[in-house]
């Protein structure tokens, strides 16, 4: 019996080694005239077998450059400019953007004139990569408004997400560490006047499900799979200063307290599991010390072209 199980052991070695796997994700750069570098590629890869699982090329998988559009190279941008005449406003930017988002004024019949397109890469999970082509949009007045494409990739260069007509841009995002929740501010405001309303979209890709907060220059703390942390700034005449919001997903609540500008320099959170706050070495109950609503989730699966594979 023992002989037996000797040799069992010494086949279902090799065989564990044979098909274990280690994923991983590699960002390529190239550089430009000036030497900034410049992504390149993604490659999704098996390491163990040295295998490439998926390898994506930041030119060619460029959305926008698949439309069938035209498009003229700009030395100082990092894509061609897409150039747009025949469409209109209206045929290009997203309803919910012109009535949501917006801040300026948008002509639906105006004829557009080029589209200048901004990558937004999230490398900070190593489980995790978000990729986001930004484009905004001119016509040969102004800045009329603007589109992006949002992929969301497991490191095997799986698409978790993936929506081709996203109707806000991506300033900056944070994944969580099980790659449950997805967190991106948006907004902008440009030499013309145009200006887009800024916030939070929180993705929880476990149910399909978001929730979104308008917030004026959002940093985002820290996000894990329990909660998300986030600092702001309150512009409300009324009680105008610094705003820290804590949103509890388990609690499905958003915990809110404003203070004044010069309080802002002595504050400092250190954050766990419990919903506490260490302020100056004073704890800080959000049930107590905070204002709290609702967490409101909304189902994503019918709001942009395309739905999460």
């Amino acid at each position: 019996m023992k002989k037996l199980a000797i040799i069992l052991l010494w086949i279902l070695i090799p065989c564990s080694l044979l098909f274990s796997q280690e994923f991983g994700v590699r960002y390529s750069y190239t550089k430009d005239k000036s030497g900034k570098d410049l992504l390149r590629e993604l490659t999704f890869y098996d390491s163990l077998n040295k295998v490439v699982i998926r390898r994506l090329d930041i030119y060619d998988f460029n959305p926008f450059l698949k439309m069938g559009f035209k498009s003229e190279f700009d030395p100082n941008e990092q894509f061609p400019r897409i150039l747009l005449q025949g469409k209109k406003v209206e045929d290009m930017i997203p309803q919910s953007f012109a009535s949501r988002y917006t801040k300026g004024s948008i002509s639906p019949k105006d004829s557009l004139k080029y589209g200048i397109v901004s990558l937004y890469v999230c490398q900070k999970n190593p489980y995790f990569s978000l990729l986001v082509y930004n484009m905004k949009m001119m016509s040969s007045k102004k800045t009329e408004g603007m589109v992006a494409n949002f992929n969301y990739f497991d490191k095997r260069g799986v698409d978790l997400l993936n929506f081709n007509q996203y109707d806000v841009n991506v300033n900056d995002a944070v994944i969580s560490p099980k790659g449950r929740y997805v967190v991106h501010s948006f907004g902008y405001a440009t030499p013309d006047g145009q200006t887009m309303k800024s916030g939070l979209r929180i993705f929880d890709r476990l149910n399909n499900q978001y929730a979104e907060v308008f917030v004026d220059s959002a940093s985002i703390r820290k996000l894990t799979d329990t909660y998300l942390c986030v600092y702001s700034y309150a512009t409300s005449s009324e009680n105008p200063g610094f705003k820290v919001q804590y949103f509890d997903f388990k609690r499905v609540f958003i915990y809110t307290q404003v203070y004044s500008d010069e309080f802002k320099t002595k504050f400092h959170a250190n954050l766990g599991d419990k919903a506490v706050f260490k302020m100056n070495e004073r704890v800080i109950s959000l049930e107590n010390d905070f204002a709290g609503e609702e967490l409101q989730w909304k189902s994503y699966e019918k709001d942009w072209k395309q739905v999460p594979k």
